[in-house]
């Protein structure tokens, strides 16, 4: 018995679409001869929330691909789920090196430690939590301002942690240095 379905378009309205699933399921007569039996429905609705879907996730990777701040994304037992391209330059290492460990996994101790204290006072206290934080990574001392906050889904129920983080090791050894010349200078 062959059975084929497929998905076809047609114009329903000025500048609209209209998607049906049609099926044709052929009939063996008594006679021997085969008849065919056409069925189809209406999957407007499901074709257009896959187009939705398919776009924000575009968007999202779009967004994640061009921010120029660090951005990490932890499930709530501190495994990583998803680094930005920005992020993946700041530490030095590919995506792949963070999924699914953990800060202990990735990161020295102190690093690490920081890392999670910072992560778990988020998760406590369900607040968006802002931290500078001093890194010391491939033996270099990296100043970043951290914001923490947790992602809910179903139900509002949290489900991970995402940091966004900004570089801001140049600009602090600026202001010091410009807070030494004028010392310097009085």
């Amino acid at each position: 018995v062959l059975r084929r379905r497929s998905c076809m378009s047609w114009a329903c309205k000025a500048d609209e679409e209209c998607f049906f699933e049609v099926a044709a399921s052929p009939i063996q007569e008594k006679d021997g001869s085969t008849s065919v039996v056409l069925t189809s429905r209406e999957v407007t609705d499901q074709v257009m929330l896959k187009r939705d879907r398919e776009e924000a996730a575009r968007r999202f990777d779009q967004i994640m691909a061009r921010v120029h701040g660090i951005i990490t994304l932890k499930d709530l037992e501190g495994r990583f789920m998803l680094v930005n391209p920005a992020a993946e330059r700041f530490y030095g290492m590919p995506a792949e090196d963070f999924l699914g460990r953990t800060a202990k996994d990735v990161f020295p101790p102190e690093v690490a430690a920081l890392m999670e204290e910072h992560d778990a006072e988020a998760q406590e206290s369900g607040r968006h939590l802002s931290h500078e934080e001093l890194l010391e990574l491939n033996d270099e001392a990296h100043i970043v301002l951290s914001e923490r906050f947790l992602l809910t889904g179903y139900q509002d129920k949290p489900r991970a942690i995402c940091c966004v983080s900004r570089n801001v090791t140049n600009a602090r050894r600026l202001q010091r240095e410009l807070v030494l010349s004028e010392k310097h200078a009085a």
